[in-house]
């Protein structure tokens, strides 16, 4: 950890500190509550019947025989679901914050979404969509049942890939949109930017693909519902990234009250943005349990999670880059097209990274077309760090091809683009404003901790074991917005606890430690005196969830209000425990005081004194706020990677010798914590580098990934021993200077990997390597550079 970059810290006790994460014990000890841990007394079990077509029109449904099987309580299809009235997911997928890109449908309007229902009448989608659910007694008799049922499909044509999608003839998904685009926004200057280009001494030009993943979160989703006709209030216990959000889209869907309906998410065994919108299962399940008056669970396998969670990425990007004659960059052009799949779930993808297309770097002039396009393919969804890995590859490629084509360094020419310091805050060329950052800096010592002047000393002794070692960087910048509202309530205990409140919904981020940490310093109380409650909608009313790296910064700045409020209200109560004014009370160092007395109270005895002493009405609650807060603000981590990858020339083989990176996540409450989220981060965007990918068959569209034999994942012995360091350059933005630091370590990392393979292959006439790089594709690229070159 870098202390040279961390100012203001004076005055805290935890915040900065690697406290040790409270929760680890419950969750090592098999004490964890994930959602299959619930079971309710009577609970019946719920299977889906799948779609095996990429589109099909839905003929018939028989059931008569899976109805009359041992143990079936009930069947239900899609007639079922429109007889009762229930609507399609609300899934509100456009960006909306005042900081957002804007996206819109072609010539402007409101986008077409494709409603997405709980179980469709019409047509099949995408292969493994639920066209039909069985309720049994046992998970093994409604399994029975389901394949029991007799679905009659009329195989329709199907797309599958976004620019096939957008060509004339193309199979339509939607009636109502007969050319599949349901986004078409430009952004930027495009006369300026028109001019850079004429102008230019040099343009460099490339097209890539972003293919798609999977979250694979370690606990497969899973939904427990219940209906209690005595209150006629729905439970559901479901693991998601916010229980406040499901809640809201799920009583839209059931036609309910607020009040009728309470949503529990406790441990959650992962996310990454798979689990950020509703699943048809958790509707189904609540409906389900209040037709049979039973409870009912639905739990996914591992193979229906492959076929039907939400993917993520799948970008075509074509990108040219204007540069004059000494290696300035000018101006910038774009195309992104984002596969939305079957049904329009999340836009946040195609926003960020909308915003952030010139990346670390200074370019004065951009013009970006921005399109969605539906397919018939799982939904995509927000995937860590949404959006900005793609854009983040597709420019550092481009500095690199751009580096290659003039014959320059391709360090000098970063350092002579990257934005510098004095220029924040930096609004870039499609109107994004970057709010702090130092990245050169960053670069420089993501180099030094890499040893990036021993790499040829590294490279010769690779060479002379017959192997090539390649050397890649990447810069970044990343944005975090997030849903703007949040709330907080925290209550002083008589029992020397405090309680505290709060709508985010962690997934493995350590909140119950982290948050501790920042409200101890906050009040000056001890750390394990706090309380942190999480994702029960009885209690937690207004919050946002966890997702586009909001949860400490949106936290932290209603902490720091609610705390401002807690020490006012103390300092009313203790002015009436000590008999003095309020202005006569000061709060020093966790103390209540006064010059009047010599008595002074903590938050504690303060709270005891005040439940013996008659307080005024607008004080009963005692010791207790409720703070909400709304911010639009973003902000911009950013940071350098660097990878070394040694490649067998005979089989394609690669190995990761060595990665390094520097990120800069504002001020960091827990660099351990933080620290284990850059590793985590770092795997996931190195598995789609080399090993993740959701690919279908392009006869068939069936998925051939669809389990762990198939579906590359990265693994410890597959992975070196990262160098990491956190550098803190305070946001503007929030009290505490918070950015973000749960997705920095995936932005740069696909890009980084395939820039150290590229550079290992060079010398051969390699120019190219698709993602993910296996040693099958490593191998073949280097076969044709062969033919292409000789064998050189």
């Amino acid at each position: 950890m870098d202390d040279t970059t961390r100012p203001g810290q004076t005055g805290f006790r935890f915040i900065g500190k690697p406290l040790p994460r409270k929760e680890d014990e419950r969750l090592v000890t098999g004490h964890g509550r994930f959602t299959d841990d619930f079971a309710l007394d009577g609970q019946a079990y719920a299977a889906m019947v799948r779609s095996p077509y990429p589109h099909a029109r839905i003929v018939k449904i028989e059931t008569k025989r899976a109805s009359a099987m041992p143990g079936v309580l009930g069947v239900f299809t899609g007639a079922d679901c429109l007889a009762d009235g229930l609507k399609p997911i609300p899934h509100d997928p456009v960006p909306k914050t005042r900081y957002d890109m804007k996206l819109h449908a072609p010539g402007g309007g409101t986008v077409f979404v494709g409603p997405h229902r709980l179980l469709p009448m019409d047509r099949a989608r995408h292969v493994g969509e639920a066209v039909a659910m069985v309720v049994a007694e046992s998970k093994a008799q409604a399994l029975d049942a389901a394949e029991a049922i007799d679905v009659q499909y009329e195989e329709l044509p199907f797309v599958l890939h976004s620019e096939a999608a957008m060509q004339p003839g193309a199979p339509a998904l939607w009636d109502e949109l007969p050319n599949n685009i349901l986004v078409e926004t430009m952004f930027g200057d495009a006369d300026a930017t028109e001019r850079a280009f004429a102008n230019a001494a040099h343009v460099v030009s490339s097209n890539f693909f972003i293919g798609r993943v999977t979250g694979v979160p370690l606990e497969p989703r899973s939904a427990l519902g219940h209906f209690d006709s005595a209150t006629g209030r729905y439970t559901l216990y479901a693991g998601s990234g916010g229980a406040v959000r499901q809640k809201n889209e799920l009583i839209n869907i059931l036609g309910i009250s607020a009040d009728a309906l309470r949503v529990l998410s406790h441990d959650v065994g992962g996310n990454f943005g798979t689990r950020n919108r509703v699943f048809v299962e958790f509707g189904l399940v609540l409906w389900a349990s209040k037709k049979l008056g039973r409870p009912v669970k639905f739990t996914a396998t591992r193979a229906e999670a492959f076929l039907s969670d939400y993917q993520g990425r799948d970008l075509v990007t074509r990108v040219e880059l204007a540069l004059d004659a000494k290696g300035k960059f000018l101006a910038m052009r774009a195309t992104n097209i984002s596969n939305v799949g079957a049904h329009c779930v999340s836009l946040s993808p195609l926003s960020k990274g909308s915003g952030l297309i010139t990346g670390s770097y200074a370019i004065p002039a951009a013009t970006l077309r921005s399109i969605a396009v539906f397919t018939n393919t799982t939904p995509t969804n927000a995937y860590r760090s949404s959006g900005r890995p793609e854009v983040t590859f597709a420019i550092e490629r481009l500095v690199d091809e751009a580096a290659s084509k003039l014959g320059v360094d391709r360090i000098a020419l970063r350092r002579k683009n990257l934005i510098r310091p004095e220029a924040m805050p930096y609004r870039n060329a499609v109107g994004m404003l970057y709010d702090s950052g130092r990245y050169e800096a960053n670069m420089n010592r993501a180099m030094e901790i890499a040893e990036w002047n021993g790499f040829a000393a590294r490279r010769r002794d690779a060479k002379r074991r017959g192997k090539l070692l390649g050397l890649g960087l990447a810069n970044y910048v990343e944005s975090s917005i997030g849903a703007p509202r949040e709330q907080t309530r925290i209550k002083v205990r008589t029992d020397d606890r405090i309680d505290v409140v709060i709508g985010t919904q962690p997934s493995g981020q350590g909140h119950e430690t982290s948050f501790a940490q920042v409200v101890s310093d906050l009040l000056h109380v001890p750390v394990e005196s706090v309380r942190i409650i999480l994702g029960d909608t009885d209690v937690v009313r207004v919050g946002g969830g966890s997702h586009s790296g909001r949860s400490m910064r949106h936290a932290a700045t209603v902490f720091s209000m609610a705390a401002a409020d807690l020490i006012a209200k103390g300092k009313t109560i203790a002015a009436i425990v000590m008999g003095t004014a309020p202005e006569n009370v000061s709060f020093d160092d966790g103390r209540f005081g006064s010059r009047e007395t010599n008595q002074t109270f903590d938050f504690f005895e303060l709270a005891r004194e005040a439940a013996r002493v008659p307080l005024p009405d607008e004080l009963k609650d005692g010791l207790a706020v409720v703070t909400d807060n709304e911010m639009h603000d973003p902000v911009f981590p950013n940071g350098t990677a660097i990878c070394e990858v040694e490649v067998d020339p005979d089989t394609g083989d690669l190995v990761i010798t060595r990665y390094a990176c520097i990120d800069d996540v504002g001020r960091c409450i827990n660099p351990l914590i933080v620290h284990g989220q850059t590793h985590g981060a770092i795997a996931q965007g190195v598995g789609q580098a080399m090993w993740e990918q959701m690919y279908l068959d392009s006869d068939s569209g069936q998925p051939l990934t669809g389990s762990f034999m198939d579906y590359g994942m990265p693994r410890a012995d597959t992975l070196p021993s990262f160098k990491t360091e956190i550098a803190e350059v305070l946001s503007p933005t929030n009290p505490l200077g918070i950015k973000a630091g749960g997705e920095g370590g995936t932005t740069a990392a696909p890009a980084v990997v395939v820039s150290a393979i590229l550079d290992a292959l060079g010398d051969l006439g390699v120019r190219d390597v698709p993602m993910p790089a296996t040693p099958y594709a490593v191998w073949t690229a280097i076969r044709k550079a062969k033919e292409r070159y000789g064998p050189g």
